[in-house]
């Protein structure tokens, strides 16, 4: 299985109940799901959505049946994901994937906003007016069109 691009943790997650409450194993199996479904749609399955096996995750998290089956339990209890048996395997869903895992592009789009204050060397004044902008360009205009008539 070769696996390929990113995915987003948040700092919260340690503050979360699989990662600080449940067994190591469980957040193991819940690593290895997230990076399993897939980042993108294609013809088979939607963003977050994905074929898997007891057996694949067992492969890949060391982790028996026993384990990832009252972890899936647990998961689907928490609506972190939904399942749908098949005959050679489930489709795992993740709840809210795009949620978190749009998180870093949510952040990059959103606006900076500066908290820096003002040093007190600058002008108090600011002039917000644009017209008063073109009224001060056309003064200063006009006063060396005199000042150059003399």
């Amino acid at each position: 299985m070769e696996l390929q691009g990113a995915t987003v943790w948040l700092r919260k997650t340690i503050e979360s109940d699989i990662f600080y409450w449940k067994p190591d194993k469980w957040f193991k199996i819940w690593f290895f799901i997230i990076n399993k479904v897939n980042h993108k749609n294609t013809k088979l399955f939607k963003r977050g959505i994905n074929f898997t096996t007891y057996k694949e995750i067992s492969l890949h998290t060391r982790a028996s049946r026993n384990q990832i089956d009252k972890f899936i339990r647990w998961a689907k209890e928490e609506q972190m994901l939904t399942t749908h048996k098949t005959t050679r395997g489930m489709v795992i869903s993740i709840v809210n994937y795009a949620k978190y895992q749009d998180y870093i592009k949510r952040k990059r789009d959103m606006p900076v906003v500066s908290q820096t204050k003002r040093s007190r060397n600058t002008v108090d004044t600011i002039n917000k007016n644009g017209k008063n902008d073109k009224n001060i360009k056309k003064q200063l205009i006009e006063n060396l069109d005199q000042f150059y008539e003399k």
